[in-house]
């Protein structure tokens, strides 16, 4: 049945391959100045605020939920350290119930059989997903967010890999 829904349809794109403008090249020549910059965080986790990070592979990942805007509102209300102890983190994004539910929406919506028993890496990856819609609530097509260590490492203790091998962020591939 269609409902006449485009999703994505008014999203801004992002023309051709190249660096459009002077000052985009301005913005990707900074933004590896500060990668070049944030290299000491993978040696350490002094970076870290919240106590419960650890150094994660990448720069990119080596990020705390203090550092990230849009978790601040929910460390401030309750009262917690890190984001992690936050009373809803656990029923939101760890809750096998919760994950189950949304996993089995998302399957629906795309038409595709979901294979029962679900693995520990489709609970990782959808609990990933509910942080990120708990947090910044919408992200378009594309769009992907680092989600701070303290809580890669909290979804990956409650659901591991078989082999100890996880994927790390990465960024959206440009169509």
């Amino acid at each position: 049945m269609d409902y006449g829904l485009q999703p994505y349809v008014r999203e801004p794109r992002r023309e051709g391959g190249a660096t459009a403008t002077p000052e985009a090249h301005a913005d990707e020549m900074e933004a590896d100045l500060q990668q070049e910059d944030r290299q000491w965080r993978l040696a350490t986790n002094s970076w870290c605020q919240c106590g419960e990070c650890q150094a994660m592979p990448s720069t990119d990942e080596c990020l705390c939920c203090h550092e990230l805007d849009s978790c601040l509102p929910n460390i401030e209300d309750q009262v917690v350290d890190c984001i992690t102890e936050h009373h809803e983190f656990d029923i939101i994004c760890l809750h096998p119930g919760v994950l189950r539910t949304a996993l089995i929406a998302r399957s629906d919506i795309r038409r595709n059989d979901l294979k029962e028993p679900l693995p520990n890496a489709a609970y990782r990856l959808q609990a990933y997903r509910q942080f990120t819609y708990w947090v910044h609530e919408r992200l378009g097509k594309g769009v992907r967010r680092v989600i701070p260590a303290c809580v890669v490492l909290r979804i990956r203790r409650e659901f591991p890999s078989d082999d100890g091998t996880y994927t790390g962020f990465l960024e959206a591939e440009m169509e």
